[in-house]
């Protein structure tokens, strides 16, 4: 359904679906429904059918949203269960700005297999959730009847197997490394529920979940075994090759160890060789002990990167390094026959050491004669192709996807090749990749497929098989098989389009044809010709006998019965080429010409299987990459076609906004593969908002300035007007302002037929610290009132100041049962090991490593576990030095320096972004196999997360290595930082607007250190600019007027120069140490840049307002004045300011005596002070203690100490007889009267608040004058 149905439809839907689940559901569909059709939040959800349960629900982003905080306790209210079913997130995806969450479920306390919502948002907020749920009663079967090993047997049985991995290693011997190798073979079992693949209904039971890898024939796959009745439910496959037409016989290859000796890498560096396929290309090496360089380094996207050689033999890939199974490829280790020279120049002439000028002979000898043919298991220039091919596809995730290896968590890539003798095919066995040599065999051999098999896209189809399993996690059957191996063929056919466009444009490769150039049946044929094959064609999935539209000519029914290999675990292959298609569609449009091959038509005819004509218009690689891949990691493991239409054309919208032209492409693709109706633009003679546009506008971007601000498109659909019609927008309720907090780039839009049309929403960073504000956008047509509502995301805060340490995170003692707020662990694997919080015993008041059993600090060794404890996201702006301390205990065992072990550790690591993390430490008992638990405080300045938000994360990893008793705890984590503080440096600078009635802090664009903050304009200011323009501790004197400042001074400039506003000055208290009475200097403005141009004159200076606020704790006064205009500032020691002085009209008398008596002045020294009216003389030890009375008087009062604690003294030369005190609000808070007038008084302040209050002191001959003073 597209909207939420009316009640009376619920009804009839719910009950149609009750009859496909088989258990006694918590929570009827009707129920579910009903829930979220009544959840305000909800704007749209879809019901799967057989599971009676949502697939995708939408949500508001914006009004009454779903924070990612909520989303667990969202969904256990509105699928009504209890506290036996809980939803955690276990891992999380950031891609293009979005993040993607999953979160598992899980019923009493057991895992429900592919169990899992996805909830895609933006800074915290949750706009969608793609589901498979399953509906479990709390009184489901937990108990298993069945033993972990009488399963095991069964799921054996059922393999069939001659050889198992474990036993072919145990034979090899008993040194650690084999032991190590056996314990990652050897298959572990976990409980879980999951449904009974055989049936058609939804029917979950308990079941063992074992992870089977069969050597002989070559298998490996996940077999759920029913707990109780011993029945196989499922079985996924691990393993899976690049081409499905393969046997039994192919892969019973026999297993022996590879007679060459290992190295040991040293030095990395960059080698050049020739290809098989791709020419003279660079790629990562290393120089092993001997001297000569072999096929191991690190990436250019910083991924470890090893290929190795099964010298045409069998054997088992896995990640264990034993070297009984693969050799290194060296450069300079050649022989008599063969010459190498160590120079890391892969020569063709060194490397391709078969020319096939001989017969093919096989690798193996026949009867213990060795062959004399000649062998592709000889050449090694084709391990130059999946060497540099790995490294390719490596930096295409990275630049193209931000994503770290095929995991997302920068996991070395390991490659083997010569797998087998002529073996026909390559595949990912979960951990790594393999190549066969294919039996081409030069041409030689006379029923020869392939030629090797590690061409650019076949290395990248087996790496997207790894990332599809860290994103979507597609069973490996039936449908989701399908879209398993699409995808796969998608990333192929991206990364070959990256490699023409950003390395070598010059390659003979063809991105619609998987395996163009390892493809041999056509006798050898170069990709481009009329007859060249391909494994499969994704322009034209039918030429290769595959369908290119959903349930059309070759398909292949994915309800087929038991999926096994033979038959493609029901089409996963063959059924690809629909999502082929799709993708082909996305990116080049319809109606293109195909490229050359066999059995290919000219080109698309644009009509579906089911007759349905389609247009499409392509978006090029990079938009469709974006969309499929966002779309990828939002389907569940069981997810059908239909689903992954959802999800991509959620995607787009999300991407590139709702009604976008990607969305309508997107959506006219499927309905080309018979997915779903072409785009639908709505009903006739209408015009309306998109209901997918974007809601959630924020302020943050990367431009700092008056043009500091972010735009976003709404879109508007028009459908059959005619001829034309105009729509006028209106902003009324609209909490946000226009003009100030956003404008549109227009408030009309002219429609005419049936179009889209945007228009943009501009947001501007105000600098201003608010809560969330609204757009309100509506408009009216043919009688109807159209609404829609938008939320600004503010990214301003508060300043920090001081220069002591603050926390960023107090300290979390993890006292609390549950995880803390903002905390979250997130899963990487399957394994038991789970954090916990505040358990038992030893692990009271710890986060810590649990088996998922007890409530102690204790691991399942035979589980392997990667899992990480999250903080929450902590907002670094404002400051640096950022300072992490915790206490940790641990067991486990890290690698040795002297050679490479199994190991199991804690680590501490951190995240810029929620997705790639950087480690820090790691964490490990120590002793013999580590069994020295250890324990201690780690304390760090991490620099790199300075002034950025970021997340911290504590990692625990085993693999199934014997391990130790105690596994990893924390406890009192901690993060403080210095605060940007004031802003004492020449240059520091802040722009923004400023509007009336706002208050703006003013911090500097560099370190957000605090200038100054400007409030109460008398109108809008328009764009000012602050900055410190003189620094330091010491004083300047003025040339022109008599008073002093401190060095430190402040330019501004303003817009609107006419407009008054209240600014505040801050300085620390080192830069006013020049001044022994801070409290009594003044703001000073003078209209120009050089504060030294200041004179008595209010055309050139402003001067007003006083001491506002002392803050001890960090150290800083702040002065406040009201001022006007553009300038420079700083305060000043109070002075007789008379910039207007009165003309003096009275004749002169007695001009004889007056110049006696200067020249008796003059002698007499007696020089009189032109401040103050002449009252002191010049020398006056008071002079800057004056103040001017209401009658125009002045006196000299000294009030101390000030700031004050308890008392306040007042000294003055006048006679004081009472004192009235008020605080800055007018209110009287003492009044003290003196009997007998006297010059000092006292004042008792210690019950005051702290603030600034002022004092009039009245005089014996009743003049008034105002004193101040600060409480401390």
């Amino acid at each position: 359904m597209n909207k939420p149905l009316p009640k009376k439809i619920i009804l009839g839907v719910a009950l149609c679906f009750q009859g496909f689940f088989m258990l006694n559901a918590q929570t009827s569909s009707l129920d579910l429904m009903a829930n979220l059709s009544q959840d305000s939040r909800v704007t749209q959800f879809n019901m799967e059918p057989n599971r009676g349960t949502p697939s995708l629900i939408k949500l508001n982003s914006t009004g009454e949203t779903l924070l990612l905080s909520e989303t667990s306790n969202f969904l256990s209210t509105v699928l009504g269960v209890g506290d036996e079913t809980i939803f955690e997130i276990t891992s999380s995806i950031i891609s293009n700005g979005v993040q993607v969450d999953k979160f598992q479920q899980y019923t009493n306390g057991i895992k429900v297999e592919h169990g899992v919502f996805k909830a895609m948002s933006k800074k915290g907020i949750v706009f969608a959730l793609t589901a498979e749920y399953y509906n479990l009663p709390a009184s489901i079967n937990s108990i298993p009847s069945l033993s972990e090993s009488a399963a095991l047997q069964k799921a054996l049985d059922h393999v069939g197997a001659t050889t198992y991995a474990w036993e072919y290693i145990q034979s090899l011997g008993n040194s650690p490394e084999i032991t190590a190798a056996y314990n990652e073979v050897f298959p572990q079992g976990e409980l879980v529920f999951v449904d009974n693949y055989l049936t058609d209904a939804v029917d979950l039971s308990l079941a063992y979940k074992f992870n089977i890898y069969a050597a002989e024939p070559l298998s490996r796959a996940d077999i759920y075994v029913d707990a109780v009745s011993g029945n196989i439910l499922l079985l996924d496959a691990i393993i899976k090759h690049a081409d499905a037409n393969h046997t039994k016989e192919e892969i019973k290859k026999e297993i022996k160890p590879a007679a060459r000796n290992t190295y040991g890498p040293m030095l990395y560096t960059v080698g050049s060789g020739q290809t098989r396929y791709a020419g003279v290309r660079s790629f990562d090496t290393s120089m092993d002990s001997n001297g000569n360089w072999v096929l191991k380094g690190v990436t250019p996207s910083g991924i470890e990167n090893e290929t190795l050689s099964y010298e045409g033999l069998g054997g088992l890939p896995i990640s264990a390094p034993i070297s009984q199974f693969a050799v290194p490829i060296a450069d300079g280790d050649g022989d008599a026959l063969n010459s190498e020279t160590a120079d890391n120049n892969w020569t063709s002439d060194e490397h391709r050491k078969d020319d096939f000028s001989l017969p093919y002979g096989p690798v193996v000898p026949v009867d213990g004669v060795p062959s004399a043919g000649h062998n592709e298991a000889h050449n090694d220039d084709i391990a130059l192709d999946a060497h540099w091919g790995a490294e390719v596809v490596l930096e295409y995730w990275k630049n193209i996807h931000n994503r770290s290896s095929y995991d997302n968590l920068g996991t070395k890539v390991t490659n083997y090749v010569h797998y087998g003798d002529a073996y026909d095919n390559a595949f990912w066995n979960g951990t790594a990749m393999t190549y066969g040599d294919g039996s081409y065999q030069g041409g030689q051999y006379p029923d020869g497929s392939f030629a090797p098999l590690t061409s650019m896209d076949v290395c990248a189809h087996e790496i997207g098989h790894g990332v599809c399993e860290f994103t979507a996690d597609l069973v490996y059957q039936r449908e989701s098989g399908a879209m398993n191996e699409g995808f796969s063929d998608i990333w192929a056919a991206s990364v070959e389009a990256y490699v023409l466009s950003q390395i070598d444009g010059s390659l003979n490769y063809d991105p619609w044809g998987i395996g163009e150039q390892i493809d041999e049946r056509d006798g050898g044929l170069q990709p481009g010709e009329a007859a060249s094959r391909a494994l499969r064609w994704m322009d034209d999935p039918k030429a290769a006998g595959d369908p290119d539209s959903y349930g059309g000519l070759n398909w292949i029914e994915p309800e087929c019965g038991t999926p096994t290999l033979a038959n493609d675990q029901c089409g996963v292959h063959t059924n690809s080429g629909v999502l082929n298609k799709w993708y082909y569609l996305l990116v080049t449009g319809s109606g293109q010409s195909f490229s050359l091959g066999y059995n290919k038509p000219s080109a698309d005819d644009e009509v579906s299987d089911a007759g349905n004509q389609y247009s499409v218009k392509g978006l090029g690689f990079l938009k469709a990459s974006k969309i499929a891949y966002l779309g990828e990691t939002m389907l569940s493991p069981n997810a059908k076609f239909i689903e992954m239409r959802e999800a991509s054309i959620l995607a787009a919208q999300i991407l590139y906004g709702p009604g976008s032209n990607e969305e309508v492409q997107t959506t006219n693709a499927w309905h080309a593969v018979d997915i779903g109706d072409s785009y639908n633009t709505g009903e006739p003679n209408t015009i309306s908002f998109n209901e997918s546009n974007v809601r959630i506008f924020s302020e943050s971007n990367a431009i700092s300035g008056c043009n500091d601000s972010n735009s976003f498109p709404v879109y508007f659909t028009c459908v059959d007007v005619d001829p034309t019609a105009t729509i006028t927008l209106s902003t009324a309720g609209s909490t946000a302002t226009l003009g100030q907090d956003f404008n549109l780039s227009t408030t009309s839009l002219t429609f005419s037929g049936s179009e889209i049309k945007s228009i943009e929403v501009i947001v501007y960073d105000d600098a201003i610290v608010e809560n969330t504000e609204t757009i309100v956008l509506s408009y009216i047509y043919n009688g109807k009132f159209y609404k829609q509502e938008f939320s600004i995301s503010d990214n301003d805060f508060a300043p920090r100041t001081g220069t002591e340490p603050f926390d960023l995170l107090p300290t979390e003692t993890f006292s609390v049962d549950g995880l803390p707020t903002g905390w979250s662990a997130i899963s990487l694997s399957d394994g038991n090991n789970v954090w916990k919080v505040n358990g038992d015993a030893n692990a009271a008041g710890r986060a810590y490593i649990s088996d998922g059993i007890t409530d102690l600090p204790i691991y399942d060794t035979n589980s392997p576990t990667n899992t990480l404890l999250r903080s929450p996201m902590i907002n670094a702006g404002a400051s640096s030095n950022i300072t992490v301390s915790f206490d940790w205990e641990a067991g486990g065992e890290l690698e040795e320096p002297a050679g490479p072990a199994i190991f199991d550790y804690g680590e501490f690591m951190y995240s810029l972004d929620g997705s790639n993390y950087v480690s820090v430490e790691q964490f490990t008992g120590s002793g013999p196999l580590g069994a020295i638990t250890e324990s201690g405080t780690y304390t760090g300045v991490i620099n790199e997360l300075n002034g950025k938000p970021f997340f911290l994360a504590w990692r625990w990893y085993n693999d199934t290595n014997a391990g130790t008793a105690f596994s990893f705890a924390i406890d009192n984590v901690k993060v403080s930082a210095i605060p940007a503080g004031i802003a004492t440096q020449i240059g520091k600078t802040a722009t923004t607007q400023v509007y009336q009635g706002n208050t703006i802090y003013f911090m500097s664009n560099s370190d957000n250190s605090l200038i100054a903050k400007i409030e109460n304009a008398s109108d809008d200011l328009g764009c000012v600019t602050m900055s410190v323009i003189d620094q330091g501790s010491s004083f300047r004197i003025f040339s022109n007027i008599n008073t002093a400042r401190p060095s430190k001074a402040f330019s501004i400039t303003t817009s609107n120069n006419e407009a008054t506003y209240d600014v505040t000055m801050y300085f620390t208290e080192n830069e006013l140490n020049a001044f022994d009475e801070t409290i009594s200097l003044k703001p000073l403005m003078v209209y120009s840049n050089n504060m030294n141009d200041a004179i008595e004159d209010p055309n050139n200076i402003q001067y007003n307002g006083s001491l506002t606020d002392v803050n001890e704790n960090d150290g800083f006064r702040a002065y406040t004045a009201t001022f006007k205009g553009s300038g420079s500032m700083s305060v000043v020691q109070e002075f007789a300011y008379n910039p207007v002085e009165p003309t003096d009209t009275t004749e002169e008398e007695d001009d004889d005596t007056t110049d006696e008596e200067d020249d008796d002045d003059e002698a007499n020294n007696d020089c009189v002070c032109s401040k103050h009216g002449g009252k002191h003389r010049c020398d006056d030890k008071n002079e800057n203690h004056y103040v001017k009375g209401n009658k125009g008087n002045y006196h000299a009062f000294i009030v101390s100490p000030n700031p004050a604690v308890s008392n306040v003294n007042i000294t003055s030369d006048a006679n004081i007889m009472s004192l009235v005190i008020y605080n800055l609000y007018g209110v009287v808070m003492n009044t003290v009267t003196n009997v007998v007038p006297a010059n000092d008084m006292s004042l008792q302040v210690g019950n005051f608040n702290n603030g600034m209050y002022i004092i009039k002191a009245i005089t014996d001959d009743g003049e008034v004058f105002d004193l101040k003073f600060i409480k401390m």
